[in-house]
């Protein structure tokens, strides 16, 4: 019986199920963010927060939510740079990549120590 064989094929498994279920679970959100930091459209206008909005809203009656809707408002234009998608991105490969890795180092890890128990000469 070979363990060392078996176990790295439960950790292929493992693996794919893991980097399967994180592209289905970040597809819109993936699409999204490839699209914006490979095909974005030059700067513009219509990168600047959408603070006509926020005139709507009586300042001095409603002072908090005229703040938010601004502070929003700028929150919202930053985050649809290519910039902060590449960096999304990035983390993306860190959450499918990172834990697959992990998993195959602690078993690596543990393999090792097993076989320092072990007496000379003794195949497992």
């Amino acid at each position: 019986m070979n363990v060392k064989r078996g176990l790295t094929r439960v950790w292929v498994l493992v693996a794919l199920i893991w980097v399967v279920s994180v592209v289905v679970l970040w597809t819109p959100q993936l699409k999204m963010d490839l699209n914006l930091a490979f095909n974005a459209p030059a700067p513009s206008d219509a990168s600047l927060p959408d603070i006509e909005a926020c005139e709507e809203i009586n300042r001095e009656e409603y002072e908090e939510e005229y703040a938010f809707c601004i502070a929003s408002s700028y929150l919202e234009a930053e985050r649809a740079t290519p910039a902060v998608a590449r960096v999304r991105l990035m983390e993306f490969a860190a959450v499918v990549l990172l834990p697959p890795l992990a998993l195959l180092v602690i078993g690596w890890l543990i393999d090792w120590v097993v076989r320092g128990f072990r007496r000379r000469g003794v195949r497992f």
